[in-house]
């Protein structure tokens, strides 16, 4: 059988995408909060954007981009679609950490339902005529994108999912297990205990052979 050399899908969408405006370059956009935007005011602020790289920053749905226009940044439009998409804004939920305080005891499915199906054609016709509104709004600026909305989960975090919790993990065979992160090598062992904290990704490596050395170095030859 010859090799695969390419796998082509062609949709609607890529012949739209002749239209659209390039985007050929690396762009790092920076999502902004109240102090963040409070902070549009300070002279320093560009420069201290052009240190950490940033090109692209935020506004919200008819906000200004003023700021960004005259110090040289692009910018993009943040959360469009301003109800049904969402749990914590703008819905039946009244008291955010009570409503997640409770869930975490029950892990209720059926609390998590939105307002609004996705079929709901009302809630669909409201939200696309706000969606073309703020899109003719904004264009005169050239905003780089529009963003519909965050996931809950960047909804600022949840003390009940950010604490440090630890699990056993079982191979199916025994292995040599190195921690990449800290260098400990585990031994020889079919399970080992992974502490796992909120925003930090745990990384093993598990060999078939006992390692010698740094096995970083060695796994990036």
């Amino acid at each position: 059988m010859r090799s695969l050399l390419a796998l082509l899908l062609f949709t609607a969408a890529s012949l739209h995408a002749q239209n659209l405006r390039p985007w050929t370059d690396y762009r790092v956009i920076l999502w902004m909060g109240e102090s963040g935007q409070k902070a549009l005011t300070n002279p320093a602020l560009p420069q201290r954007l052009r240190e950490l790289g940033i090109n692209r920053g935020m506004i919200g749905a008819g906000g200004d981009a003023s700021f960004y226009k005259q110090n040289g940044f692009g910018h993009y439009v943040e959360n469009i679609i301003n109800e049904g998409l969402c749990l914590k804004y703008r819905s039946k939920v009244t008291n955010w950490d009570k409503f997640v305080t409770d869930w975490a005891k029950t892990r209720d499915m059926a609390s998590l339902v939105r307002d609004y199906p996705l079929e709901d054609t009302d809630w669909l016709q409201r939200m696309s005529d706000r969606m073309k509104k703020i899109a003719r709004e904004d264009a005169p600026q050239a905003p780089q994108l529009y963003d519909l909305r965050e996931e809950l989960a960047q909804l600022g975090g949840n003390e009940h999912f950010e604490k440090p919790t630890t699990f056993t993990a079982k191979l199916q065979q025994p292995g040599h297990v190195v921690n990449l992160r800290s260098g400990e090598k585990l031994g020889l062992v079919a399970e080992f205990s992974v502490p796992l904290e909120p925003w930090q990704p745990a990384l093993f490596a598990v060999l078939a052979e006992e390692p010698k050395g740094d096995v970083v170095a060695e796994l990036l030859k």
